[in-house]
C-alpha cells in the first residue's frame, strides 16, 4: 500500500512536500528536493523530477496530471492507503479527448462541470464505485475553506457519506497549520507504510525479478503475520509456498537447471533443485554451490516441507501451526530473499540466454 498524492502545482509545493513526507524522503530526498526550488527548468520538467525523487521511496506515488491521477483511481485504487489529492488540477493543461481515453464517460459536461474542481470528479470516482473508505482515506488539499454549497458532488456520491462530517474532517486548508498538523499525523500513522518501508528491500527484490503482485502478497501477509486466526495462518502458510515456489523457479531459470528439475509441462521439480543446489551431482554428497551454504540449506527445506504438507491445512487434533509459526518461517524466507536478490544480480538474461554478470 502507498500514498496517492496529486498536485499540478508541484514546483510551488516544495516546501509542503518535504515537510508532510519528511519521515519517508529521508535526508537525500529532502536535499534533492531543496535543490529543485530554485531550478528554473520548464514546469513539466520541474514536476518530472519532483515526482520522480518523491517517488524514490517506494511509498509515496505522485501524479501532478488529471488524466494519470483518474487513471491510478479507475485501475489501482487498491494500492493506497491514503489519497491526498489538490481540488484544482487545471494548472496541468488538459483537455475532454484526453481523459476520456481513461474514462469513456467522460465528456464535454463533465469537463465544463468540473473544470478548475477536478478533484470533486475524483472523489465521485471512487464514492459512487465503492472502490475506497472515502472518510478514511481521501483528503482534499483546498487553498480555503469551502462550505458544503460549494462541493460540485452529485448526491448519490453525497447519500453513501456523511457530507457534513466529510467535510469537517477531510478538507485540508493549505496555509491552516492545525490542518497540515492533522494531516501529517495521519500520513505519518499509516501502519502499512511502516512495514513497507521496514521491508523496502525484500520487496523491491520480488517486484523486479518476479513481479508487482508477490510484492504485494508478501507486504499484506507482513501486515497480518501475527494473526492467530486459523484462516489467516492457512493463508500465510500458502503464500509463503507459493512465493518460494516463484523465488526458487526464477531461480533455476537464472543458473540454468537440468532437465531432472522440470516436469513435462516445465514446471519445477523443487526438491530436485534444492538437491542440485546442495549435493554433489556425481556422488551425492553435500556440496553447496550458488552461495547457499547450510543455513540456506536448513530455511529451503524446512520452509518448503512445512508450507507443501497439506494435513497442517486440514482439521485435526494434532497440533496447529500458529502465528509463531508463520513468522519463523517468514524470517527464513526474508533470508532466502537475499540470497534471491544476488543471484539476480550476478545471472541475468542476455539474448535469451542466461550469463554470469562480467
Amino acid at each position: 500500500m502507498k500514498i496517492l498524492y496529486v498536485e499540478d502545482e508541484l514546483a510551488k509545493s516544495i516546501p509542503y512536500i518535504i515537510r508532510l513526507f519528511s519521515k519517508y524522503l529521508r535526508q537525500e530526498g529532502i536535499q534533492k528536493l531543496e535543490l529543485l526550488q530554485t531550478d528554473e527548468n520548464d514546469g513539466n520538467s520541474l514536476s518530472e523530477e519532483i515526482k520522480a525523487i518523491v517517488e524514490e521511496t517506494d511509498l509515496v506515488e505522485v501524479e501532478y496530471r488529471f488524466s494519470g491521477a483518474l487513471d491510478k483511481i479507475m485501475n489501482a485504487y487498491q494500492k493506497y492507503a491514503l489519497f491526498i489529492v489538490d481540488r484544482n488540477l487545471v494548472e496541468s493543461e488538459y483537455y475532454p479527448e484526453e481523459i476520456k481515453e481513461v474514462d469513456p464517460d467522460y465528456t464535454q459536461i463533465e469537463y465544463d462541470d468540473y473544470f478548475e474542481c477536478e478533484g470533486d470528479y475524483l472523489f465521485c470516482k471512487l464514492a459512487l464505485a465503492g472502490r475506497a473508505d472515502i472518510m478514511k482515506k481521501f483528503y482534499y488539499l483546498t487553498p480555503h475553506s469551502y462550505k458544503q454549497r460549494d462541493i460540485n458532488i452529485p448526491e448519490a456520491a453525497k447519500a453513501l457519506i456523511d457530507m457534513n462530517k466529510f467535510m469537517a474532517n477531510n478538507f485540508i486548508e493549505k496555509n491552516n497549520e492545525k490542518g497540515f498538523k492533522r494531516l501529517q499525523k495521519l500520513v505519518n500513522n499509516v501502519k502499512l507504510l511502516d512495514v513497507r518501508n521496514e521491508n523496502r528491500h525484500y520487496l523491491k527484490i520480488l517486484k523486479d525479478n518476479i513481479d508487482e503482485e508477490s510484492a504485494q502478497r508478501f507486504l499484506l501477509m507482513l501486515h497480518n503475520k501475527d494473526s492467530n486466526k486459523k484462516e489467516t495462518v492457512t493463508d500465510n502458510l500458502e503464500l509463503l509456498g507459493n512465493i518460494l515456489k516463484k523465488i526458487l523457479t526464477e531461480a533455476a531459470k537464472r543458473l540454468n537447471a537440468p532437465p531432472s528439475c522440470w516436469d513435462n509441462r516445465n514446471r519445477l521439480i523443487i526438491k530436485n533443485f534444492l538437491w542440485r543446489l546442495t549435493r554433489d551431482e556425481t556422488d551425492g554428497r553435500i556440496s553447496y554451490k550458488f552461495d547457499t551454504n547450510s543455513l540456506l540449506r536448513g530455511f529451503l527445506y524446512t520452509l518448503y516441507g512445512i508450507t507443501s504438507d497439506l494435513s497442517l491445512r486440514e482439521k485435526s487434533a494434532a497440533y496447529q501451526p500458529t502465528a509463531n509459526t508463520v513468522n519463523s518461517l517468514l524470517y527464513a524466507l526474508k533470508d532466502i530473499i537475499l540470497w534471491f536478490g544476488k543471484i539476480c544480480e550476478r545471472w541475468k538474461v542476455e539474448d535469451e540466454k542466461l550469463k554470469v554478470k562480467n
